[in-house]
């Protein structure tokens, strides 16, 4: 069973060209989750992005630039934002 990534030396899926000719536009926020941000293309895409957050067990290099950084676990982060917005949604924020 092939796992659903690129592997080093393999192209990039269409979708992720799309992608960065949308980022090149104008991205006012990019999220970031579970990546070194050290193997490129993919890395560049932060670049773009006027707004940064960045969810990843280890520092990257892109660290310096994001609004925030939130170091852990993504399965256990992403769905407490998830819930932490749904509050504020509620409250009418």
């Amino acid at each position: 069973m092939r796992p659903n990534v690129v592997l080093l030396g393999e192209p990039m899926p269409p979708d992720f060209h799309r992608a960065a000719i949308f980022l090149r536009q104008g991205c006012d926020f990019l999220l970031v989750v579970g990546s070194s941000l050290t193997v490129y293309p993919a890395a560049s895409l932060v670049d773009y992005a006027r707004q940064l957050i960045i969810v990843n067990r280890e520092p990257t290099p892109a660290d310096d630039r994001a609004a925030v950084v939130l170091r852990g676990q993504a399965g256990i982060i992403l769905p407490r934002i998830v819930e932490t917005v749904k509050a504020h949604q509620r409250r009418g924020c």
